[in-house]
């Protein structure tokens, strides 16, 4: 009957032969029966639920309770177990035992194939919703752990990993449900997956998102001893071309950085910059990769840790991120942050001219952002100037009229005012900034606008400044 085709008339007839056999499944449940008996019964139900919602429509209850019943009275068969998940994950209908059930199958047996339809049964009912998954979890305190040692007896199974993230993903949106993920090794199986199956595009992506999940309150030290830091890079080294696994992972990696110094410290020495400034060469045109390859390696500026070189690499990789995205004004913010944090001198950075030129441009195109004028001026200040020598390089009539025009534009911003001074104070170093400077016919009237506005109060002494410029400007 259920291999053809209901007709409508047929529907009503079939529906109430499926409650019969129902009702008599549980009379034999009640009863001591051969194991061949429930095997029978347990492949009868897995065909029936694969008919139509209609047909077992109001059933759901009876249905899942006789399926309970059969796998529990039956823990050692593996044609129940397979046949069990099946009906389990067609029904979609959560009862007390439907935990218990799940759990004991994915711990009895070794079988990877019964473990991985275990498993993707626990998938389906979670990706139904947070509260079915609260529902699920009430009935089994037990299930987490479950979950964490079926993955580890599989660890080369990428399909039971891929399942598994899944669902510790849909778990770990709880608080508590996260910490518990974690203490029952959930976090250490996760980074394990980057690490072990780092070939396989899809796992490693499914354990990036669980990991960005749990890695706020997972406690460092777990972070720590499971080699968080080189799984991650790990990943990223395997699939240069994968940009889904690129972008993730210098996420990740900010992430792990601000939770602990000494995984800051693990990330600078494992060549995480090198890793993070190749990705953002490879994906120039992505704005997501650029984004958050720029935080990524803002978060790991620790000057005493890091090397000249690898320093101006990261310095390059983010002015060619800027350029590339110059109308982007995340970017710009994040970048122009970032780099007057890393370029503390002009002798950090390769191509300095080149680099200048591209704040001084990124100042025009986003002239009516305060944020970015602010950033790009104090990323100027420090560019400009080489600290132990004061050695300044030279500014241009056109440079001068770019900082005048932020200083116009944004009068009243306190920041832009005070960064605009300190940058001009800075090419005062040099007699012949002193010359363009005093040729400009708006820059005193700034200054004292300035001071008056903020009664002076700048980390520039601005009377200094005023006492350098030519006196025919004055």
């Amino acid at each position: 009957l259920l291999t053809s085709s209901v007709t409508e008339s047929q529907h009503n007839s079939i529906s109430a032969l499926i409650s019969n056999v129902l009702d008599h499944l549980e009379v034999i449940l009640s009863s001591e029966n051969p194991r061949a008996v429930h095997e029978s019964a347990i492949c009868l139900l897995s065909r029936i639920s694969d008919c139509s919602d209609d047909l077992l429509a109001g059933k759901e209850e009876a249905f899942s309770r006789v399926v309970d019943g059969i796998i529990l009275a039956q823990p050692k068969s593996r044609t129940v177990a397979i046949h069990g998940c099946h009906c389990i994950s067609n029904v979609l209908h959560i009862r007390e035992n439907t935990s218990t059930v799940l759990s004991s199958i994915m711990s009895d047996f070794e079988d990877e194939e019964v473990a991985n339809i275990a498993m993707n049964s626990v998938a389906t009912l979670t990706k139904m919703g947070f509260q079915h998954t609260l529902t699920l979890l009430q009935s089994n305190d037990t299930l987490i752990s479950s979950i964490v040692g079926c993955m580890n007896r599989h660890s080369k199974s990428s399909s039971i990993q891929i399942a598994g993230c899944e669902i510790l993903s849909d778990i770990a949106l709880d608080r508590y449900l996260m910490n518990e993920v974690c203490s029952c090794g959930g976090a250490s199986r996760i980074i394990s997956i980057l690490y072990n199956l780092s070939g396989d595009s899809k796992a490693v992506c499914k354990a990036f998102r669980a990991l960005s999940i749990i890695i706020g309150t997972c406690d460092p030290l777990i972070l720590r001893n499971s080699s968080a830091p080189k799984s991650v890079l790990r990943a990223m080294e395997t699939n240069p071309t994968d940009i889904c696994i690129q972008v993730r992972g210098a996420t990740t990696l900010w992430n792990l950085g601000s939770r602990h110094s000494t995984l800051q410290r693990e990330i600078i020495e494992l060549g995480g910059i090198p890793t993070i400034t190749k990705a953002m060469r490879n994906f120039i045109a992505s704005k997501q990769m650029q984004e958050k390859g720029i935080i990524a390696l803002w978060s790991l500026t620790v000057p005493s840790l890091l090397e000249r070189a690898v320093t101006s690499r990261a310095i390059e990789a983010i002015a060619d991120a800027i350029a590339a995205h110059i109308t982007t004004v995340k970017i710009c913010e994040h970048g122009l942050g970032a780099l007057s944090t890393l370029a503390t001198s002009k002798s950090m950075v390769n191509d300095v001219e080149n680099v200048i030129d591209m704040l001084f441009s990124c100042m025009w195109v986003n002239s009516d952002s305060a944020n970015i004028q602010q950033g790009a001026l104090a990323a100027l200040s420090k560019i400009s100037i080489d600290q132990p020598s004061h050695q300044v390089l030279k500014i241009t009539p056109a440079d001068l009229d770019v900082v005048i025009n932020s200083m116009r534009s944004h009068i009243l911003v306190k920041g832009v005012q005070e960064n605009a001074l300190i940058l001009i104070r800075s090419y005062t170093f040099s007699p012949a900034n002193v010359n363009v400077i005093g040729q400009s016919p708006y820059l005193l009237g700034l200054i004292k606008t300035a001071m008056s506005n903020f009664q002076g109060s700048f980390r520039v002494d601005v009377q200094d400044l005023l006492h350098l410029l030519p006196s025919d400007n004055q």
